[in-house]
This record gives structure tokens, C-alpha cells and sequence, in this order.
């Protein structure tokens, strides 16, 4: 079964495991795991790389983040792999090993790999993928998520710089019962109608992001910590963080959001910058001062954008029949079998809203998956693919007489624009 917790990376998911375990990994200390294991069928252990820098990643079959940034890593490994060593540990389980390999066959990989659950279940991992950084003399100078491994970090780790390695480690949850920088110059909280904080993000704190603008239970507040600008426009004009298969908008608001006269990679890179938002209203004051309305004011005012709701052209993944008389998916079982990797789906007396559901999971993509098959009955239906990669499964598919093609229909669109200050100011 899958066990996912989603966190604020453009849509990192990642499964925790709660297990007590041998021992700690304490930063700034001798990493000191050193049980052999085998790696490309030879006996091993962490003092057989002693002298080079260790980068040991963590992973599990239930992880798709954990599958999704393998070409990253082997892109850096082909960088770096002769000053530093790339490992990987996954937590043997009886299927991690079978799907490695289709990953590795598909997407050419070429990295050292380990599955061995005694060693995975001895570091205490608190979640995957997990990173370990140990230096040359065997110190481990961070324990981190994904995010922090890129070139410019690998880079500043080989030169001894381990400042954001260190800060990462000491990164706590938001305390969501306070608000955020709860202060006021004569230290009475109740003497305001209603405030609201927009700051540069906190990189001592977890991302906090509530699936939709509401009410706290601890309080009149809402609150979000480390989003993305077109996260808090989402917030603002739609009520969501984003939005899945089965949800009202999925299909018919478009995800991304648009920045009117810049380009692509600019827009992106705007839109993506964090930020932490806080409001608080008095209780009384909720109807007169909708929250949604302060946040859309406060984000216009302070990023010069204002936002509009346009019908567009947009593109979306169809799901059809190659020959729409053809019903050989339909189930011939009452029941129902489950098994999935991301490697190989195989379900029977399941249903096609159950398929589009994992292809919008797995294949996580902006264009979202509409079902135009046709089908109103229980399917059986199996996928040798690997689910992360859409042309994959495109091909796959048409084993099963399905079709899934890039096609074109109307939805809405959140435009940004910038904000005319002559217009503003009047």
C-alpha cells in the first residue's frame, strides 16, 4: 500500500515511517552504521569509501518522489560521481528490487544501489527520500529532503561549506495555534480589526499548508508558511492549494497560473518564489472581512499583479477506446485485486475512475486526465509501464485497446497582470 504525506515541493509526496529503530544519525558526528552489505555483488560497508565524500539516499518502494528524481540524481552523479560517492539504500520489501531495475532499464541509470532493510530500518529514517551528507573523514554533515541536492549544494558541501546543510537539520514545525509573529507595540492583540503578516519565507520552519483558506479551530486565523506566489493566488481565486482527480475543478480551472506578457521560464521562476501569509480577524468580523478578500488585496498590492478569470484553449490528457465496440476490459471477476508499483498496476473489478486517479497521482503533470471512454462498468486492466513517465504508460495502454492523447478543451484560466498604478492610485 502506498503511505504518502504530501509536502509543499511543487508536489513532493513523502512516505514516513514511524518505526523505532537502532539508532540516530546525529549531525556533526562520526556516521557510524558500518555492518557490511553487498553492492554490484561485492561486500562492502561505509568505511569502504572512506577518504571520498558519501552522499547516501534512501528510498522505498512506496516513495514516488523517491522514483521521480532518479534521473536528477543520476544527472549529478555523471557531474560529480568522481569526487563523490552517490549511494542508494532502499528498504528491501520484496518488490523495491523489481522496480528499480524497470526504472533503471527505462531511464538508463547508472547508480550505486543497496536493498537492504537491516541498514535502511538502523538509520532511523523519519521519512524518504532522506539524504545523508558524510564528509571524506566519515563525519555526517546533514541529514536532508531532496530539495537541497542540486550542483550549487554539492559543490559548497565538496568545499566545506556546510551552512545549509546544518540549518536544514534544524528546521522545526510551525506552531499553528499561535500566529505568526505574534507581537504588537503596546501588547494587546485584540486592539485590530483585523491583521495580516506577508513575509519572505522562514527557512527555519516546515512548510504549513492547509489544503483550503478556512478558519482556524485554534483561532480567527488563517495561516500558511514557505508557499509559492501562485500557490497563494490559487488560495485567493480558487479556495485551494491545488487540486486532484475527483475534485469540482479539476478539469475545469486549469492548474497553472499565467503571468501576461512574460514568458515561460520568467513566469515560472516568479511565480514560484515563497512566501508566509498570516491573517487574523475578530471572530465577529468574519462575514464583514472575508478572508479570501483580504488575501487576494494584500497579494495585489504587494506583488503589482491583479488577477483575472479568462476562458482559454487549454490542453488535456484523453482517455478513449481505440474501438469504442470493444469490451474486453470489463471485468470478469467479483473480485478485487490491488497490487501496484510504480512499475506495474494490475487491478480487477475496478473501475475507470479508479485508473484516471492514479495516472493524475503517478504522472503528475499540469494537463489534467479527463475519462472519455465511455465505460460505466467494472474493468480488470493491467500496466507494465513506468508510471511516472506519461509516454510510457501511453504506450502500455494500448495494450489494454485504450488511447491516451493530448487534446484541447476549454477552461478556466488565472491571469496575472500588472497592476496599472495610475488606475490603482485613483
Amino acid at each position: 500500500m502506498r503511505n504518502t504525506t504530501l509536502t509543499i515541493l511543487s508536489l513532493c509526496l513523502l512516505t514516513t515511517f514511524g518505526n523505532a529503530q537502532e539508532q540516530t544519525i546525529n549531525v556533526n558526528t562520526p556516521f557510524t552504521y558500518h555492518a557490511d552489505f553487498i553492492i554490484n555483488g561485492k561486500k562492502a560497508n561505509i568505511n569502504t569509501f572512506r577518504g571520498k565524500p558519501v552522499i547516501l539516499e534512501l528510498f522505498a518502494s512506496s516513495c514516488i518522489v523517491c522514483f521521480k528524481i532518479m534521473p536528477q540524481m543520476n544527472n549529478l552523479k555523471k557531474l560529480f560521481g568522481k569526487k563523490v560517492q552517490f549511494l542508494l539504500v532502499g528498504k528491501e520489501d520484496g518488490r523495491i528490487a523489481a522496480t528499480y531495475e524497470r526504472f533503471r532499464q527505462k531511464q538508463n541509470l547508472k547508480m550505486d544501489v543497496v536493498f537492504d532493510s537491516v541498514m535502511f530500518n538502523s538509520l532511523r529514517v523519519p521519512s524518504v527520500p532522506h539524504f545523508v551528507w558524510i564528509d571524506a573523514s566519515g563525519i555526517v554533515r546533514g541529514k536532508t529532503g531532496p530539495d537541497l541536492v542540486d550542483s550549487a549544494h554539492i559543490s559548497a558541501f565538496l568545499a566545506g561549506s556546510y551552512k545549509d546543510l546544518e540549518e536544514s537539520n534544524n528546521k522545526t514545525i510551525f506552531y499553528n495555534r499561535e500566529l505568526l509573529e505574534n507581537r504588537s507595540n503596546d501588547g494587546k492583540e485584540n486592539t485590530f480589526l483585523y491583521r495580516s503578516i506577508l513575509s519572505p519565507p522562514i527557512d527555519s520552519l516546515i512548510a504549513h499548508n492547509p489544503s483550503r483558506v478556512e478558519i482556524s479551530k485554534y483561532g480567527p486565523f488563517f495561516q500558511v508558511i514557505n508557499v509559492t506566489m501562485q500557490e497563494l493566488y490559487r488560495y485567493a481565486m480558487f479556495n485551494r492549494i491545488r487540486w486532484d482527480y475527483g475534485d469540482t475543478l479539476y478539469g475545469e480551472v486549469f492548474p497553472d497560473v499565467f503571468i501576461d506578457g512574460v514568458n515561460e521560464d520568467s513566469a515560472k521562476k516568479e511565480l514560484s518564489k515563497k512566501f508566509c501569509y498570516s491573517i487574523n480577524t475578530k471572530p465577529d468580523k468574519q462575514q464583514l472581512l472575508p478572508l479570501r478578500k483580504i488575501l487576494s488585496n494584500d497579494i495585489e498590492n504587494n506583488f503589482g499583479y491583479t488577477a483575472t478569470i479568462e476562458v482559454r484553449d487549454m490542453p488535456y490528457w484523453s482517455l478513449t477506446r481505440i474501438n469504442p465496440q470493444n469490451d474486453s476490459l470489463r471485468s470478469i471477476t467479483d473480485t478485487t485485486i490491488r497490487q501496484s508499483t510504480y512499475a506495474r498496476y494490475y487491478y480487477t473489478n475496478t473501475t475507470i475512475d479508479r485508473l484516471l486517479w492514479l495516472l493524475d497521482y503517478d504522472c503528475r503533470n499540469s494537463s489534467p486526465f479527463i475519462d472519455e471512454t465511455g465505460i460505466n462498468y467494472k474493468i480488470d486492466i493491467l500496466i507494465n509501464a513506468v508510471m511516472t513517465d506519461v509516454e510510457d504508460v501511453k504506450k502500455d495502454l494500448v495494450n489494454s485497446g485504450l488511447l491516451l492523447e493530448k487534446r484541447k478543451k476549454k477552461m478556466q484560466v488565472l491571469v496575472l497582470r500588472k497592476l496599472d498604478k495610475t488606475v490603482a492610485a485613483n
